[in-house]
């Protein structure tokens, strides 16, 4: 089997089952592609003809079909944006497959992803670089175009005219037939038209005004330190000719390039997209410092600063996940940027558990009891306990616990590190 060919595989990432594509070696760098946001969109439909390029040309890559599209959970949360929850299960698909450093690069919907990723701090994403073609020039969009990409009825006809707006139907090379009937096969997924609609779903009074994301971008962006690459197709219906010259405004450093093509050119020109962001790559690889290359594997303090703690020096806190202990902070959140959290917990002046059943939704949990004992009971395993030296990883399962000891201290290491925790029966 060609290392070139996309295969298809699924991971559980923060909660959701989540389908994505690989191809190329373990050892090549990697590249994560964020497909748009259109209906029918997928890993596939964007990235199907750039990814085998980037593979050719030795790199690792990584597609994955975002919340609501492809074979992805078709979840949507009407309490937070399209785009914040999104971003917070691409970080949680990093996590799941333990990707430590990549090359981001997005299109249309999944380039305003990254640019909003990008205004983020501590980064959520361990980006080594971001390209974004199309995404976001939101604050310079063309309404009426805008409203001609959200129209879908679920024919054909509809389809077509989505693509005709992101891909050129008559460019050299480009199979439009056989594209519209994949794109308008995967519009018809069981609940995809339901988790795109559901933006429009919002009350009057919850639309009368700007959020305080749009009024901060892209000034969110300033003291942006990953290498950026802003794409303009030059034939783009969906946005003000020259916006990217206001990213540049606040992120002087950021680099832009203008090219043939309508929205999505890697739909419909892939040999050209895939020549640029090769190009990128290099570029980026060639302005790292002497000796970087062995710190490509991490993010934070932690790559260029040693951090210790000392317990002569150390402060328990209450500011924690429960009232009935409190914390002592090992500086790995900072040290990391916000990937990782190690802490001690201990009781707190005697206080009852007040805790519930519950569940935590970290990537990664451990537990290693340092003093004394605690008691669990888990809806699987039942009723144990835990003593000095005793350790748990923790699954994403249902629990409750019962007691512990007045002398308890617990070694807890957790990523990322603002997990979280939901209350069940």
């Amino acid at each position: 089997m060609s290392n070139t060919q996309l295969i298809e595989k699924y991971i559980v990432a923060g909660g959701f089952k989540t389908r994505y594509l690989e191809a190329g070696t373990a050892d090549g760098v990697p590249v994560v592609l964020l497909h748009d946001g259109g209906f029918g969109a997928c890993a596939e439909t964007s990235w199907g003809g750039v990814a085998p390029l980037l593979v050719q040309a030795g790199y690792r890559v990584l597609i994955p079909d975002l919340l609501g599209f492809g074979g992805t959970d078709k979840a949507y949360f009407f309490d937070r944006s399209p785009v914040a929850f999104r971003m917070k299960h691409v970080s949680d698909f990093c996590a799941a497959i333990s990707l430590h450093r990549a090359h981001f690069v997005g299109t249309s919907f999944g380039g305003t992803l990254l640019m909003r990723a990008l205004a983020m701090r501590p980064y959520q994403w361990p980006m080594a670089s971001a390209c974004s073609i199309a995404g976001t020039g939101g604050p310079w969009r063309v309404p009426e175009a805008m409203a001609k990409l959200a129209e879908f009825d679920g024919s054909v006809e509809a389809i077509t005219r989505l693509v005709a707006m992101i891909a050129d139907p008559a460019h050299e090379g480009f199979d439009h037939e056989a594209y519209v009937k994949e794109r308008h096969a995967r519009s018809l997924v069981p609940g995809h038209y339901a988790a795109l609609s559901a933006a429009r779903l919002q009350a009057s009074w919850e639309q009368s005004g700007p959020s305080a994301q749009a009024d901060a971008y892209p000034n969110s962006l300033a003291g942006c330190t990953v290498p950026l690459l802003v794409v303009e197709p030059a034939d783009d219906p969906s946005c003000q000719p020259g916006w990217p010259s206001h990213i540049q405004k606040v992120l002087p450093d950021a680099k832009v390039e203008k090219i043939s093509g309508r929205h999505s050119p890697n739909i419909d020109r892939p040999q050209l997209v895939a020549d640029l962001l090769l190009r990128w790559f290099e570029q980026v690889r060639e302005s790292q410092p002497q000796g970087s290359a062995k710190r490509l594997q991490g993010q934070g303090k932690a790559l260029t600063e040693t951090i210790i703690s000392r317990l002569k020096e150390a402060k328990f806190e209450s500011q924690g996940l429960r009232t009935y202990f409190e914390y002592r902070d090992l500086g790995v959140t900072e040290a990391t940027d916000g990937r990782f959290v190690a802490r001690v917990i201990r009781p707190r002046d005697g206080l009852p558990i007040s805790a519930g059943w519950h569940v935590h939704y970290a990537d990664f949990r451990l537990l290693y009891v340092l003093k004394g004992w605690l008691k669990f009971h888990y809806k699987e395993q039942g009723t144990f306990e835990l003593q000095a030296g005793d350790v748990i990883f923790q699954a994403p399962d249902p629990h409750a616990e019962l007691e512990h000891s007045e002398d308890l201290e617990v070694l807890e290491v957790a990523s990322p590190a603002d997990f979280d925790t939901a209350d069940c029966t």
